[in-house]
């Protein structure tokens, strides 16, 4: 994977995945911040210069969760979006990680909660409360990626 480079910026995504069911788990963010306040969220962030994707992969699921990255079991979608005036491109995976699942250690200043979702259906809910916040479907669509991928519906 590459390093760092000049142009737009970039960032990773990591969509956990639970071995036993195939789930994945999304952050909501909480409700007093001034980006993305009360949406549901996939783990990652920038990668910073020097740094390689799985590094910046790796680094943000630590901080995020606690929990240990062990292996991209796929690529998913690359998405392009403006934020806060800057270009950007995110690279998305389906990762599996070591540690407590149940209770992550969530980066208590951004986020409120976590929740494991199983089915499409779950997933839906994301839709509608990102929606009813102005944020469209871009966590709902590469959630249900991941999940069918997890799940073994999609290759």
């Amino acid at each position: 994977m590459s390093s760092y480079s000049s142009g737009p910026r970039l960032s990773v995504a990591g969509l956990v995945r639970r071995a036993s069911d195939g789930a994945i788990v999304l952050q909501r963010r909480r409700s007093d911040l001034e980006y993305l306040a009360g949406a549901w969220d996939v783990m990652g962030g920038k990668v910073e210069p020097g740094e390689t994707v799985i590094e910046a992969l790796e680094r943000e699921i630590y901080e995020e969760t606690g929990w240990v990255f062990t292996a991209v079991i796929s690529q998913l979608d690359t998405r392009k979006y403006r934020m806060q005036g800057k270009d950007w491109t995110e690279l998305c995976f389906l990762v599996e990680v070591l540690g407590d699942l149940e209770s992550p250690s969530l980066e208590t200043d951004k986020y409120a909660e976590h929740q494991w979702f199983v089915t499409c259906e779950e997933l839906r809910r994301v839709d509608e409360e990102n929606s009813a916040l102005g944020l469209g479907d871009y966590i709902h669509g590469i959630a249900v990626e991941a999940l069918l991928k997890s799940r073994g519906f999609m290759s």
